[in-house]
């Protein structure tokens, strides 16, 4: 029989900040002052350690979960109800056993609790001569067939290797309704998600990363973002698996690179969630037949030139501002059919010769691509109330 060699810990990394150290208590302390450090209060009071190695997924989960004070409608023990690893819908804990959760599983599982979910990979490289590094002209975003058929196809990829895929699927045929959908972004952008989550606190973001990224033994691991220093680019990461390795600050381009690394099950490259908080305050913007036949150039040239885009906490705020607004259309066949000198002419038009604009249709394919004509539309409209 083979001899069991029992660890108390592992070995402290070299990459990061030690949680209970002296330099964590000042960065801390920073971000309280900047008001940075939202989420810090609502997760630590829930947070808890994973029960088994690959359980960080549901544990994070219910970390988030109970943290938004969503009620499961199922009890913890007698009459209590609280969401603990057993009672996470659509949550099969036996794959999560043997496979551990990739981030495509966890999107639908946040979702299928009542948590709007928004999943992000990253990419580590741009090319400033296309529409954000896809290789594609901006007209594919108001050419309806083209734009189709280039998410369908990145998508499918994805959606083929899901673990809870033929729980999901209605039927056999994967169409653009039952694919789980991401989005990829840059550095800067996951950096403007921090600052938005921790400054206003309407969404916690979960990071999909590769321990060894981190300067740590093991494979894939969730982290939950605590606090944001801003002076220092440190985040805040809190780490369920406890008895293994402490909490720990890292740099946010440090953080970014460790999501970039495959998941072993779907050989795609990592990311993070952003799950945005139930019941918000929402405006809703409704989008009309006729508002948008009226809009015109001097109407999208007003909005730009009312645009706060300049900095990083002016983006923050934007993005804030697009989580709490809901995008109503009244017929989908609006992004398509209507007003087509806008799409066609007009809109690129703006975008190659104005910068503040160009960076405006970057950012907002990088936060929602499948709906970003809505968006941009709603946009457009409300600036010009």
């Amino acid at each position: 029989m083979e001899k069991i060699e029992y660890v108390y810990k592992a070995k402290e990394p070299t990459e990061g900040i030690n949680y209970s150290s002296d330099i964590s208590k000042k960065l801390l302390l920073e971000s309280l002052q900047d008001n940075t450090a939202n989420p810090f209060f609502e997760l630590s009071d829930q947070f808890t350690t994973q029960t088994y190695g690959s359980y960080c997924g549901p544990t994070n989960i219910l970390i988030i979960l109970n943290s938004m004070k969503i009620d499961p409608g199922s009890t913890i023990f007698r009459n209590w109800k609280w969401y603990h690893e057993k009672n996470i819908h659509s949550c099969d804990l036996e794959s999560v056993h043997d496979h551990g959760m990739p981030i495509t599983d966890m999107k639908y599982i946040f979702e299928k609790n009542k948590v709007r979910a928004l999943l992000y990979r990253p990419i580590c490289e741009i090319n400033n001569n296309v529409l954000f590094m896809h290789n594609i002209d901006i007209n594919v975003l108001f050419d309806k067939n083209k734009f189709k058929n280039y998410i369908l196809y990145e998508d499918i990829c994805s959606f083929k290797y899901s673990t809870i895929k033929n729980v999901y699927l209605k039927n056999a045929k994967e169409t653009r309704e039952n694919l789980i959908f991401y989005n990829l972004v840059d550095e800067n952008f996951f950096r403007i998600c921090i600052l938005a989550s921790t400054l206003y606190n309407n969404f916690y973001i979960l990071c999909n990363i590769h321990r060894s990224q981190l300067g740590q033994e093991g494979g894939g691991h969730y982290l939950p973002i605590m606090a944001y220093n801003i002076k220092n680019d440190y985040i805040l990461l809190f780490d369920c698996a406890r008895f293994k390795y402490n909490s720990r600050w890292h740099k946010v381009k440090t953080v970014f690179e460790a999501q970039n690394g495959k998941d072993r099950v779907t050989n795609l490259s990592r990311g993070f969630i952003a799950a945005i908080k139930p019941n918000i305050n929402k405006n809703k913007i409704l989008i009309t037949k006729d508002n948008v036949a009226n809009i015109n150039k001097k109407n999208i040239e007003y909005f730009v030139s009312k645009l706060n885009f300049d900095n990083l906490k002016d983006k923050a705020a934007f993005l804030n501002w697009l989580i709490i607004n809901e995008f109503i259309i009244e017929d989908e066949n609006l992004l398509w059919n209507e007003n087509k000198n806008i799409w066609e002419k007009i809109i690129p038009d703006i975008y190659k010769m104005n910068e503040t604009f160009r960076s405006l249709i970057d950012f907002l394919f990088m936060f929602d691509r499948f709906n970003i004509k809505k968006i941009l539309l709603g946009c457009i409209l409300l600036f010009n109330k």
